[in-house]
């Protein structure tokens, strides 16, 4: 499957299969997310956890983000997880501050090339539960 927005929309999801998930290109706005939300109900049909592959992605607003966190609550009433490959920066901390962060998993580091990146991506890790702020 691939979806391939009209022109001016630049988005383009592409299926993977190993792993299962989606490859997105491009920009998720308020013109793209309809795109988006069709290519993530067919990977919620199959069964599985999901792998979204975010490397070549260069914008995605909160509506992108909404979409891609309620796919991830509805695989974890099934008992199964969305991974998140190649978030930016600003996509994590985008998560964090909405509170949705917490419905990902981000692999550790290994797709975080700059070191400013790799810090910035420590610094947004959920704390454990069990600690606390002061």
């Amino acid at each position: 499957m691939m979806l391939t927005s009209e022109p001016e929309r630049q988005l383009e999801v592409t299926a993977q299969n190993n792993p299962p998930g989606l490859c997105l290109r491009g920009e998720v706005d308020l013109f793209t997310v309809p795109d988006l939300e069709v290519a993530l109900e067919t990977v919620l049909a199959a069964p599985g956890d999901v792998t979204i592959d975010l490397h070549q992605l260069t914008f995605i607003d909160v509506l992108g983000s909404r979409a891609l966190a309620r796919a991830a609550i509805q695989l974890r009433r099934g008992g199964r997880r969305m991974r998140v490959r190649g978030a930016s920066v600003q996509l994590r901390r985008m998560l964090h501050v909405l509170g949705w962060a917490r419905l990902f998993e981000f692999p550790l580091l290994d797709d975080v090339a700059h070191p400013a990146q790799r810090a910035a991506a420590v610094r947004l890790r959920p704390r454990p539960e069990h600690v606390r702020a002061a």
